[in-house]
């Protein structure tokens, strides 16, 4: 179940499938892994559902909601004709005074999820540049307010300040030295070594960290 060449569904409502060209106009896209369709019209929660590389096929009777699972699905990736999120139209029918009365924010609901991995070629292309990233996949979901999240899955572990506490430690000791000795009765001035010793009052910015 993956993208035609203008990026959205073509024709997908007829036979209930998607279909994927890998190269276009010489770009490369990120393959299609799983997906998962919930709080959209019939589909409450269609849980996660893996697409095979080729062709996945959507198999059920009349009003099962595989038509809504390919709409809502379109919105990953959307054409100029698939229109945004609209609650009133989209949101199930059967919990919209639940969502009305509550005063639910659009934005908060999640309706489509996918996970896209990388083909092999391009996991060795990524492995030349960033070792760290060759394994990683992306999530992209899309909520019923058409706002869009992402996150990046099985990358490294991101670096903490506890993980550089003894690399600030020793430049701190450093600068500590550097800092010059009071005039006679003033207050000895703040050290760099204080302000590491308040976590709270850093801001620090790793780039490039392993």
């Amino acid at each position: 179940m993956l993208w035609s060449r203008d990026r959205r569904v073509d024709n997908a409502l007829c036979d209930k499938k998607l279909t994927y060209d890998r190269k276009v106009e010489g770009r490369h896209y990120m393959r299609l892994e799983r997906a998962k369709v919930e709080n959209y019209r019939s589909v409450k929660d269609s849980g996660w559902f893996d697409v095979a590389h080729d062709k996945t096929i959507l198999v059920g009777p009349n009003e099962a909601g595989k038509t809504a699972i390919l709409r809502a699905l379109e919105h990953l990736s959307p054409g100029p004709l698939v229109k945004p999120f609209d609650p009133l139209r989209d949101y199930p029918r059967s919990q919209f005074d639940e969502f009305r009365s509550r005063k639910t924010d659009p934005s908060a609901i999640i309706v489509a999820t996918s996970t896209f991995t990388l083909d092999p070629e391009d996991r060795a292309a990524i492995e030349k540049v960033a070792p760290a990233f060759k394994d990683s996949r992306y999530e992209l979901s899309v909520t019923l307010g058409n706002d869009r999240r992402h996150v990046l899955l099985d990358g490294p572990k991101r670096p903490t300040l506890g993980s550089h506490r003894d690399s600030f430690g020793r430049l701190a000791a450093h600068a500590d030295a550097r800092v010059p000795a009071p005039a006679e009765g003033a207050e000895p001035p703040d050290k760099p070594s204080d302000e590491l010793r308040a976590p709270n009052r850093m801001s620090v910015v790793v780039v490039g960290g392993r």
